[in-house]
């Protein structure tokens, strides 16, 4: 369920008594008629801890620290990578990190602290562009996982490919 949604905690209708349940959680979407009933049957244990005043939410640190980190450990990419550099200028705009897999193929990565479509949308982007460069491109066009799944070599069909471990 999207937020934003409260939380409304009940002594269940003397039916569900009958059957068993303790105690009904009622999750109801602030938006829309949503809801989620879930119904407690047995409590194993139930402990409160008093954890001070919340501070909030702090945000730390920047997409620049994202893409410094990711690019000192970029091997959590998989195995065999390694950074070609950051902020890769394009005529489009900077691909945060560019990268080469294990086997010799070109890896672009963009990096968002929230991901939906407009990334993955800018991404796709990026690999048109740079699948045009026959320096990055190579012989292995980027490819989707589900392409590698499917067992396509790398130059097996010679078209623009996404490659991006996140999709």
């Amino acid at each position: 369920m999207s937020p934003p949604a409260t939380l409304r905690v009940t002594t269940p209708e003397e039916t569900e008594v009958e059957e068993g349940v303790v105690e009904q959680w009622t999750v109801q979407s602030a938006k829309t008629d949503d809801r989620l009933i879930i119904n407690i049957y047995e409590h194993l244990h139930d402990t409160s801890h008093d954890l001070g005043t919340d501070p909030g939410l702090i945000k730390d640190g920047v997409e620049a620290d994202l893409q410094r980190l990711l690019a000192e450990q970029i091997e959590t990419l998989g195995a065999g990578y390694s950074l070609i550099r950051r902020e890769y200028f394009t005529a489009i705009g900077p691909v945060d990190i560019l990268a080469r897999d294990g086997d010799g193929r070109t890896v672009a990565v963009e990096l968002k602290r929230r991901g939906d479509i407009d990334g993955v949308e800018q991404l796709t982007r990026y690999l048109e562009l740079l699948n045009r460069d026959p320096l990055l491109a190579r012989c292995g066009h980027f490819r989707r996982p589900a392409d590698q799944a499917a067992g396509e070599g790398p130059c097996q069909r010679p078209r623009n490919r996404l490659r991006h471990p996140g999709l």
